[in-house]
C-alpha cells in the first residue's frame, strides 16, 4: 500500500475511541502543499483542542493525503521533520498527537490509503484496535466526511482551510457531515458532549 505512519509508541495500546483529523486546514493552517517548517502554522486553539482529547484520554490521529511526495514537490524526509516540528510545538501546550499516517500517493494512482479510502483507518484500527464505528473525524474536506462515512465514524466538517467552500457544495453532495464546527476547537467541545450523551456508544 505504501502507507507510512508515526506513531506515539508511549501509548497503550488499549481499545478505545479515537479523533481522526485532517492536517493541512484543520490543525495548521492551508497552504498551497506544505514543504518547508517555515510555512507551519497552526491554527488558532488547535493545541488547546487536542489537549481536551489528550486529559478525556481520546486518542488523536492524523490522517493526512500528501501527494505532493509523490509529485516531487517535498521529500519523506521535508513530512518528517514538519511532522517533528508539529509535535513539538503541540507539546509546548501539554498536547500530543498519538499518530501520523500519511498517504504519498498522487489521485490517479488509486490507492486504497489516499482519502476518502479506507487504508490509513483501517491500519490504525489495526494498531490501536479500535473500534472505528465509534470514532470521529474531523477535517476541511468532504473527502474527509466521505471517510468518516465510509468507515462508520461520525463525520465533522469544519469551516477552516477549505471548509467554507466546501460548505457551499453541500447542497449537491452526496453525503452530509454530522455537524459542522467553526474551527477544531468547536469541533472537539462537540465531540465531548456527543460522547456524553451516549449517542456514540
Amino acid at each position: 500500500m505504501g502507507l507510512l505512519k508515526s506513531v506515539n509508541k508511549k501509548m497503550t495500546l488499549t481499545k478505545c475511541r479515537a479523533v481522526f483529523l485532517d492536517r493541512d486546514g484543520t490543525v495548521n493552517l492551508e497552504v498551497d502543499y506544505l514543504k518547508s517548517i517555515k510555512d507551519l502554522k497552526l491554527i488558532k486553539n488547535t493545541a488547546k483542542a487536542i489537549r481536551i482529547l489528550n486529559r478525556n484520554r481520546i486518542k488523536v490521529i492524523v490522517v493526512t493525503n500528501q501527494s505532493g511526495i509523490n509529485r516531487g514537490l517535498f521529500s519523506i524526509n521535508d513530512l518528517d521533520a514538519i511532522h517533528n516540528e508539529l509535535k513539538k510545538r503541540l507539546r509546548r501546550h501539554g498536547a500530543y498527537i498519538d499518530a501520523i499516517y500519511h498517504c504519498p500517493h498522487h489521485p490517479d494512482e488509486k490507492c486504497s490509503c489516499r482519502k476518502p479510502n479506507n487504508g490509513m483507518f483501517k491500519l490504525a484500527a489495526r494498531d490501536f484496535d479500535l473500534k472505528l464505528n465509534k470514532c470521529y473525524v474531523a477535517g476541511d474536506k468532504l473527502a474527509d466526511i466521505k471517510a468518516a462515512h465510509n468507515v462508520s465514524a461520525t463525520g465533522i466538517l469544519v469551516r477552516t482551510g477549505y471548509g467554507k467552500s466546501e460548505q457551499d457544495d453541500l447542497k449537491e453532495a452526496d453525503i452530509m457531515p454530522d455537524y459542522i464546527a467553526e474551527d477544531l476547537y468547536e469541533a472537539v467541545k462537540w465531540i465531548i458532549k456527543d460522547m456524553k450523551r451516549g449517542k456514540n456508544d
